[in-house]
């Protein structure tokens, strides 16, 4: 029987900002109440820099079209960019609406096997190097960042809780 490394668990812990209440909840399929404000507060940072994009956007058609006679809905410049925006807007709400549905319907997955690093290092043209962080448990991919990267041992048993539709990495169980 595989029991739990304390040293490395501290380590993963400290690496990917997860605590002991944040593994049990991961270990029920859900997320602790800490893991849903900070998904939450990261997704109303996004829809806050859209609200803000949109809101610059109206305000340079403002100064691009300022006479009250061409306000009119017969007017493709004045109609075209609230379209535009309003589309947008709805697009915004719909996709926002099924992350939270489907965060609510399956939060946490989790997989368990040996973890297999890979680097991967790639240039675009005339551009620096890209480097991209790999680590596969059996036949699943995940991106990680380079601090988990090399937190993780290469070959170890490990158990992962992650989020299905993004993949992203909640909280790691360290075995020996």
């Amino acid at each position: 029987m595989a029991t739990i490394v304390p040293d490395h668990q501290t380590e993963l812990m400290q690496v990917l900002g997860f605590d002991d209440r944040d593994l049990a909840a991961n270990h029920r399929g859900t997320l602790s109440n800490a893991q849903r404000w900070r998904f939450y507060g990261a997704e109303f940072a996004k829809e806050g820099a859209w609200i803000a994009a949109v809101v610059v956007i109206a305000i340079i058609w403002r100064s691009l079209n300022p006479s009250p006679e061409d306000r009119t809905l017969a007017n493709p410049a004045y109609v075209m960019p609230l379209l535009f925006i309003g589309i947008i807007v709805v697009f915004r709400i719909a996709m926002r609406a099924i992350d939270v549905y489907t965060l609510r319907q399956n939060p946490v997955e989790s997989i368990n096997g040996v973890a297999r690093k890979e680097l991967n290092v790639f240039s675009r043209l005339n551009k620096r190097p890209v480097t991209s962080y790999n680590v596969y448990i059996g036949p699943e991919l995940f991106v990680v960042t380079k601090e988990l990267h090399w937190a993780l041992d290469n070959e170890a048993l490990y158990t992962i809780y992650y989020r299905p539709t993004t993949r992203e990495i909640l909280s790691i169980e360290a075995f020996d």
